[in-house]
């Protein structure tokens, strides 16, 4: 087995600052040796300093043992660090040895970074990613640029500093203002430095300043085995392709916004906003603490229920053990309190058994009937059947037996999903059906490939849970080969400490001789095994009896992948592993863990194995390794989309595209695609927090919207004209409401004509992205509007003044938009960069200057996709800094008399409402126009055959015709 030579591990922090805003590239030139080297490394900016250290590239001595079984990495017994890092080599899989636990952090202080006499530092920069989340670079990794394409990062490396043009000016204008203030004037560092990122192309070597790391992002594409070719900087060979591939995103980007208004114009009856007082005490009865996370997607997932018309369609990813089903069940009791049917679907028995013994307990006391439901039912389960259709039942749990075609639904409100990566396609295409036009929530701790991306193109709406219960541990992951002393010392090990164990196996026919090594290995063992071909209910009734401690060990395969929650289990022995999805290998470690205490996983390879492990399967333990954070289900998902590809959307095979340019830098396309074409679409807001003063403006408590029963008498009526108006998308929908009330019921009672001038605000707000509207101490009406960008405000200036008139330009004097200062337009500037280009003597150099517009644009898109998309806005509304968020401001409101705000801001809002509206529409139209366009030209250059029709085939004259048969 090859050793590869370990990375020098300091103890000292290290920090990200940077000075420089450019990208410059010096001639560097990296060559790997394997002699033995020593390094001499120095504290930077302090060489009179004592502090220093040396490291030798040798192998180290072996690492204090910190786990349970004895080194699961090596053939021989010694010890070793289970956290040492897996490795792939042409002969396979070696180790080296893990960072220090005092490894650098990003974020201290630059002067306490150790700095080798070459330059390098020992830096982990971070990239984000289309999803919105960072992932680290690890030397090695091949990285992608916007404007140079695909490299090889080496290392980061510290360098005297490289100002550009728009710094230098900054700086000047800043010193000058100092001095006619009287101010004391800054002084800079004469020697300034800089941190930057090394990248390697196939014509030289390129160094991004860290601080622009937003440009990088990590290659992944649709066969992540195959190494990606090194893109040259010199030439238009990088941006030929991915303008090419920019082209294909656009036609994509269409399919996108043509689901998008398709899913717009589904509609369902709202759920009761005065029946949420009835989740009150649900939701006081959960025992444990709502996370932070926890709370916000039970938050979006009660306005997707309330305050949304059309039917909720939303991924929840979060990790095991995070809380995902408390948000699921108070959605399904939230669906039973308005009296509407709700099913909880589950891939196994197990898991449903789990989610039907939570359900009963959560259910107390609620006077909901709950079924399970379950393949072979036999004679309980027809009369389960017969329940659902007449909607005695409220609430069913079950496997894919509730998708059967023998199951009919009375009244179906709610479809809970969970770890729908493990249906099959039939049973997909059969929930389309149950679920059509009904709410859908889905729970997933690594989303597929497919789910993630629709995700991340905003196909269908997402919240992540990333904050880990109070108390919770990472699970420590080691990858080892087949070892039977190893599995035994580890049982022992947990079993001296009072807990637990888990031992899976890949198939039912491995069991008994697993279970004979588990019994010569640990004398006197006490084992209960679990499988999917035990008899009705013997699985489920063996878990349960190791969960009451009947058993030391679970010997069993995948059946316990989801569903068990024993916290006294906290080893986990996977073996054969190589043979697992990484899905399937994050689920089984998610077992374990459940607790405070520290829990182990232990990832089993056979290289013995015909042929081997393959390239695959080392991927796949390789990121299991890695990502043992709490909250890496996300991340592995992606690296899952990493290995096994894109896959399609909308029937467009896109791994070729993402191999071309990386899955990142093609998702970001596809979103700036999607955000060109929905012009002025902005994000639309569910519910306005609006208080003028006294209540004034709101709907909510005292102040919402209710129709006198004396008006409409029929309580179903009633409630379902107060949700539709409630919900009414623009003012028009509210006009065209009302007038059918006076035709139905006669004029409008007189106590209904104000709480509707406050629908009518609030349906203007909405289509405006306004979430919140207070009045500060000056009288003005700030209005928070997040979703808002200086290109929206730009289009909405245009129209106005194209559709002109003396209205819209007083309105336009009224109101005043304001845009925090990282928003506003990025200023003109230019970005050089010096490109070593590899020639015959290494002297030939280009200096590269960038296409300012273009470096401008994108970017401003990269900014906007960081503060809108990875949490950055999230920040500053939590931190309720209204300065810090987007939004108009409206003088003078506050000046008006109590009663007549709501009015004043109606008017003023009203003209920018319809704009937006119409504008959407019209781009609606366009966008269902081209998909229409193309489907019919697909059907032409298709070949169509039938009964008595030709083939339709085009001539050599580029025209259509009919052949006849």
């Amino acid at each position: 087995m090859l050793t590869s030579p370990p990375s020098p591990t300091l103890s000292h922090p290290h920090s990200t600052s940077s000075t420089s805003s450019t990208i410059t590239t010096t001639r560097t030139t990296t060559r790997t040796t394997t002699r033995r080297r020593t390094t001499t490394l120095t504290k930077a900016d302090t060489p009179s300093s004592p502090l220093h250290a040396t490291y030798e590239n040798k192998s180290p001595d072996p690492v204090p043992n910190q786990f349970p079984v004895p080194n699961p990495l090596s053939d021989t017994s010694s010890s070793t660090d289970p956290s040492s890092t897996l490795h792939l080599t042409s002969n396979g899989i070696n180790t080296t040895p893990p960072p220090s636990p005092s490894t650098p952090s990003p974020t201290s202080s630059p002067s306490d970074i150790l700095v080798q006499s070459d330059g390098t530092i020992h830096l982990t920069p971070t990239v984000g990613t289309a999803g919105g989340w960072s992932v680290q670079l690890l030397i090695g990794d091949y990285v992608v640029h916007q404007k140079y394409g695909i490299g090889k990062f080496l290392r980061c490396l510290r360098k005297p500093a490289v100002l550009s043009r728009a710094e230098k000016s900054r700086r000047a204008m800043e010193r000058q203002r100092q001095i006619n203030n009287n101010e004391e004037v800054r002084i800079y560092p004469v020697n300034e430095t800089q941190d930057v990122m090394e990248v390697e192309y196939g014509d030289g070597i390129l160094h991004v300043p860290v601080e622009r790391s937003f440009r990088l992002s990590r290659y992944r594409g649709g066969d992540a085995i195959v190494k990606p070719k090194l893109s040259k900087m010199r030439g238009g060979q990088w941006s030929r392709q991915r303008d090419k591939v920019e082209g294909i995103t656009e036609g994509i980007a269409v399919d996108v916004l043509a689901a998008y208004v398709r899913r717009e114009k589904t509609r369902r009856m709202p759920y009761r906003l005065d029946l949420e007082n009835g989740m009150e005490g649900f939701e006081r009865n959960f025992k444990w603490n709502e996370t932070t996370d926890q709370l916000k997607a039970i938050e979006q997932v009660k306005e997707d229920m309330v305050w949304r018309a059309k039917p909720m369609d939303r991924l929840v990813a979060g990790d095991v053990g995070f809380g995902k089903t408390e948000v699921a069940m108070r959605a399904l009791f939230r669906s039973c309190l308005n009296k509407r049917q709700a099913v909880l679907l589950a891939p196994t028995s197990v898991l449903a058994s789990q989610h039907y013994k939570n359900a009963l307990g959560r259910f107390e006391g609620q006077g909901i009937n709950i079924a399970l439901l379950r393949g072979n039912g036999g004679k309980k389960g027809e009369e389960i059947k017969q329940a659902l259709k007449d909607g005695s039942v409220g609430l069913v749990v079950g496997t894919h037996a509730i998708l059967s075609k023998g199951v009919e639904f009375r009244n179906l409100g709610l479809v809970v999903i969970d770890e729908e990566q493990r249906f099959g396609v039939k049973q997909k295409e059969r929930l389309k059906v149950i679920s059509s036009g009904v709410d859908v929530l889905t729970l997933s701790a690594t989303p597929i490939p497919r789910t993630l991306q629709m995700s991340l193109s905003g196909v269908r709406d997402t919240t992540t849970i990333r904050t880990p219960p109070k108390g919770r541990v990472p699970v420590k992951t080691t990858v080892c080969k087949m070892d039977y002393d190893a599995i035994g010392t580890a049982v022992k090990n947990e079993l001296n400490r009072g807990g637990q164990a888990f031992v899976v196996v890949p198939r039912i026919c491995m069991i008994n001789d697993a279970l004979e090594m588990l019994e010569s290995q640990v004398p006197g063992i006490r084992v209960c095994i679990a499988h999917g071909r035990m008899g009705r209910g013997q699985a489920e009734e063996n878990v349960g009896m190791f969960a009451q401690g009947g058993a030391d060990v679970l010997l069993a395969t995948t059946v316990i992948e989801n569903g068990i929650d024993i916290p006294s289990v906290n080893t986990m022995i996977v073996m054969k592993a190589d043979v697992f999805g990484m899905s399937t290998l994050y689920q089984l470690r998610g077992r374990v863990g459940r607790s405070n205490v520290q829990a182990y996983a232990i990832l089993m390879y056979d290289n013995q194995a015909n042929g081997g492990v393959s390239q695959a399967a080392m991927l796949r333990l390789k990121a299991m390794e890695d990502l043992q954070e709490l909250g890496s289900g996300f991340d592995v998902a992606s690296r899952d989309l990493e290995i096994r590809g894109a896959g399609s959307l909308f029937g467009v095979e896109q791994s070729g595209m993402a191999g071309k340019v990386g899955f990142d830098l093609y998702m970001r396309m596809l979103r700036k695609a999607i955000k060109k074409l929905g012009g002025l679409r902005l994000p639309f807001a569910v519910n306005t927090d609006l208080d003028l003063g006294n209540g004034e403006g709101s709907i909510m408590g005292n102040n919402a919207f209710v129709i006198p029963k004396s008006y409409i008498e029929d309580e179903d009526e009633n409630s379902r004209m107060v949700g539709e108006a409630r919900l009414a998308e623009d003012t028009d929908e509210l006009v065209r409401l009302t007038s059918e009330w006076k035709e139905k019921y006669g004029e409008l009672p007189p106590e209904i004509k104000r709480p509707l001038k406050n629908l009518h605000l609030h349906a203007c707000t909405r289509v405006l992205g306004i979430d919140k509207v207070r009045l500060n101490s000056s009288g003005t009406a700030v209005l928070r509007a997040p979703g808002m960008r200086p290109r929206h405000w730009k289009m909405i200036e245009e129209d106005m003044a194209r559709h002109g008139g003396r209205a819209k330009t007083g309105i336009k004097k009224k109101i005043k938009v304001h845009f925090p200062d990282r928003m506003r337009e990025v200023e003109r500037r230019e970005d050089k960069a010096e490109a070593v280009l590899e020639g015959e003597n290494n002297e030939k150099q280009e200096e590269r200057g960038g296409d300012n517009q273009e470096d401008e644009w994108e970017d401003g898109i990269e900014e906007d996709e960081q503060d809108g998309d990875s949490g950055g806005m999230r920040k500053y509304l939590a931190m309720n800094d209204d300065d810090a968020i987007p939004g108009l401001r409206i003088e003078g409101i506050g000046d008006l008399k109590e009663g007549e705000r709501a009015s004043g801001l109606l008017k003023l809002l009203l003209p920018l409402a319809k704009l937006v509206k119409e504008r959407t529409k019209e781009d609606d139209v366009r966008t269902m126009e081209k998909v229409e366009k193309r489907e019919k030209r697909e059907a032409w250059e298709k070949n169509i055959t039938g009964e008595g029709k030709g083939t339709i085939k085009k001539n050599r004259a580029g025209y259509y015709e009919e052949q006849k048969p």
